[in-house]
């Protein structure tokens, strides 16, 4: 061999034992009959925890429903909530970090009922779960805005002395559109952006202790109160209502997973992630609550890119060919991704029933994707054990044993929760007072079935090169 000329054999070694391969990261994406377009900018787990926590932010939103949360379920529904959910709510995600190995897209998980639903039905029930999964993370969107929104009205009431809902929509306004503008031109620097978010969260979470803590009343510092004061609803569904406030304040971290193809080697780092970032957060709800209880006395555009991936639709293609077929960021996906919550939050100025009873139905409809991607697990865990791991392996493989006892405990907890999320806020209420999520998530079911029957059947075929069974 000449001087300097390469080996090909050797060249071959090198990047077989190379730990991962930008192709070996691809290929669920061409499993799904597509080619991976989404640039790989999450190269740290500091910077994808930073992105879920920074997407649920959960401790600031455990102050947010503590009022809810101590009218209904009295301080004891909170406390014991936070503790009883943060231990299920665990539970769950770590069952949807051991299917991320699976299914390492951004889909989440309707990519994960395609490939652990029966073959007869996975088109069809995949398809649902996607179609109310966007409509829950784009209604996400709208709130996390206008409750941004609020914040800032709040401050402008205290000046003016008065209020008017456009306090709150303008703000919101400009938060969605800020977002927009990050999304397209920092999206590069999303890694080092959202570390320093972490920080900045971080750093606010330990102000807020510190101020609550120097905030305590020495007659609230009672077990007594702590546990036994229940109001608004009789005892135990308060106990139950303190407990889904808080499941809701706990979900969405299933947001890492429609962060795969933005990172790298996600198979391993995403569920490591995911399990991080539950059991930190988690821990500063717990922290809040106490703190509460005994101190206060009283990624949305991943999720539609892929969707729209999936759907093969002819006219929508067309409409996002730059996108789908394209290197870089899906631009024409941020800017619908933007434009819908602009949309929802017009409503406002017709009617507030009407924009609650559309962003109400985010937690239940979460449960209800959580519980579908459980019940597959658990017909594949007996029907096709070898899809999952019949015997334990390592953290993420719990056996098939264990593991259908597992995905049985969660389904159980999601379905109480998701007939607590169906009860109205306070018992007796009126028009504005009534719980419309499950009218709503029923509304989204059947405008997924419309549109399922009318185009998508045709055309939604993701996975094709998913095999049908082990």
């Amino acid at each position: 061999m000449a001087w300097g000329a390469k080996d090909p054999e050797l060249e071959l070694r090198v990047r077989s034992t190379s730990p991962v391969s930008p192709k070996q990261e691809d290929v669920a994406i061409e499993e799904l009959g597509h080619k991976a377009t989404i640039p790989r900018t999450l190269t740290s787990r500091l910077g994808i925890v930073g992105t879920i926590s920074t997407v649920v932010c959960p401790w600031p939103s455990a102050l947010s429903i503590a009022p809810l949360a101590l009218s209904n379920g009295g301080t004891g529904g909170l406390l014991i909530g936070f503790i009883v959910s943060a231990f299920f709510m665990t539970l769950v995600y770590y069952l949807i970090a051991e299917k991320m190995p699976l299914t390492p897209t951004a889909g989440g998980q309707y990519h994960m009922v395609l490939k652990l639903a029966p073959q007869k039905y996975r088109r069809f029930l995949s398809y649902i779960c996607g179609f109310a999964l966007c409509f829950t993370w784009e209604s996400y969107l709208t709130s996390a805005s206008w409750l941004f929104g609020m914040n800032i009205s709040g401050i402008i009431t205290i000046w003016t002395g008065g209020y008017q809902t456009y306090y709150t929509f303008v703000p919101a306004v400009c938060m969605l559109i800020f977002a927009c503008a990050v999304n397209l031109s920092w999206g590069r620097h999303m890694n080092v952006f959202e570390s320093l978010v972490l920080v900045v969260q971080f750093a606010a979470f330990f102000l807020v202790v510190v101020v609550l803590g120097m905030a305590s009343g020495t007659q609230t510092l009672s077990a007594s109160f702590t546990f036994d004061s229940f109001t608004g609803y009789p005892r135990w569904i308060g106990v139950l209502l303190g407990f889904s406030y808080c499941t809701g304040v706990l979900g969405g971290f299933d947001c890492a997973t429609h962060l795969a193809e933005d990172t790298e080697d996600p198979r391993n780092e995403i569920p490591k992630a995911l399990l991080l970032s539950t059991t930190v957060n988690s821990f500063s709800c717990i922290v809040v609550a106490i703190l509460v209880t005994f101190c206060a006395g009283d990624l949305t555009l991943r999720m539609l890119f892929s969707l729209i991936r999936d759907g093969r639709d002819p006219i929508v293609t067309k409409l996002f060919a730059r996108d789908l077929n394209g290197q870089g960021l899906p631009r024409r996906c941020v800017v619908i991704a933007c434009i819908l919550p602009l949309i929802i939050l017009w409503i406002n100025f017709v009617s507030l029933v009407g924009f609650q009873a559309i962003i109400s139905q985010v937690t239940l409809a979460l449960v209800i994707t959580y519980f579908m991607v459980f019940a597959c697990s658990l017909n594949a865990r007996i029907n096709r054990p070898g899809l999952l791991g019949s015997t334990p392996n390592g953290f993420f493989k719990p056996g098939r044993s264990l593991g259908i006892a597992m995905d049985i405990m969660a389904m159980v907890f999601l379905f109480v929760m998701g007939l607590v999320c169906c009860i109205p806020f306070a018992p007796n209420p009126n028009a504005a007072g009534w719980n419309y999520a499950p009218f709503m998530i029923l509304a989204v079911v059947l405008i997924g079935l419309v549109v399922w029957f009318a185009s998508a059947r045709k055309h939604y075929r993701p996975g094709q090169g998913v095999p049908g069974h082990v």
